[in-house]
């Protein structure tokens, strides 16, 4: 996924004769603009790819945030697509070095930049996620034209039950044992693990599926998956461990199984779009 992210000083301060400590209290008004987005979007499934503008990617929320060389926040804004100027953002910065991180999501608020080594979210389950991190040096010399790759840190499990879900089940909590719902920008790897997801049920017919977005703790790996099925209280109903599910950064895993069935035995399998052929398991 690639993301052009464009710096541009504007109003520079002539500094050619400047001492080293005038410079270094220098500013220059920057204009950050991450569009036309140009991402490179790969579906989870690997059909297909293509590259969009800012609107077609269907990015709802846009997170950005630069940290100076002590790791202070010293800009932070939040975009929604339907926002004038969705992608641009102005401000001013003194002559220095920069962390630039931003973080685009496809449904929800977006994210919390806590800091240039953590992004986290408050909604119950995540959505397809972007981001960057790159640094960014600010003198007096130039303008500068940055672009940055944004990347698909997350992955996805997708879960397709082949019974009936029980009417008294109205909401499904995943929880992924070596994955979270906060990372590292610089990584894309989780700040956390025994992350959850809960999400309603929208269809309780055979052969619909349940989606998973975590950030993983390691780059690619096998972890196990509870899967619970809540009533309308929160109260845990029924519960099923998926032991050593294959997931990987950047990739859809999908299983395809009886779920929170009397006869839930026999195969539930796991096929991955990075290796081929599945994989089965029988509890």
């Amino acid at each position: 996924m690639m993301a052009l992210i464009v710096l541009a000083g504007l109003g520079l301060v002539s500094c050619q004769s400047a001492t080293d400590d005038e410079a270094q209290t220098s500013s220059a008004t920057v204009h950050v603009s991450i569009a036309p987005f140009e991402l490179q979007v790969t579906d989870f499934d690997g059909t297909s790819q293509k590259t969009v503008g800012a609107t077609e990617s269907g990015i709802a929320s846009l997170t950005f945030a630069i940290f100076d060389e002590n790791g202070e926040n010293v800009y932070n804004a939040t975009q929604n697509s339907t926002d004038e100027g969705f992608g641009n953002f102005s401000t001013e910065l003194k002559f220095g070095t920069y962390t630039f991180v931003a973080v685009g999501c496809k449904v929800g608020t977006g994210a919390t930049i806590e800091s240039k080594n953590k992004v986290s979210f408050t909604a119950e389950c995540l959505s397809d996620t972007y981001s960057a991190s790159q640094s960014v040096e600010i003198s007096a010399t130039s303008s500068k034209n940055i672009s940055i790759e944004m990347s698909r840190p997350i992955s996805c499990l997708n879960l397709k039950h082949t019974n009936v879900l029980p009417s008294t089940v109205k909401k499904i909590r995943f929880t992924v044992a070596n994955g979270g719902k906060s990372f590292d920008p610089t990584t894309g790897l989780a700040t956390e693990t025994n992350g959850t997801c809960v999400r309603d049920v929208d269809s309780y017919k055979a052969g619909a599926s349940l989606t998973c977005y975590i950030f993983l703790a390691a780059a690619e790996g096998n972890t196990d998956v509870a899967v619970e099925g809540l009533d309308a209280d929160g109260n845990v109903l029924y519960t099923q461990v998926l032991k050593n599910v294959p997931m990987k950064q950047n990739k859809k895993t999908y299983a395809t199984g009886a779920l929170f069935a009397d006869t839930a035995t026999g195969s539930f399998v796991f096929n991955t779009n990075w290796e081929e052929g599945t994989l089965t398991y029988t509890w």
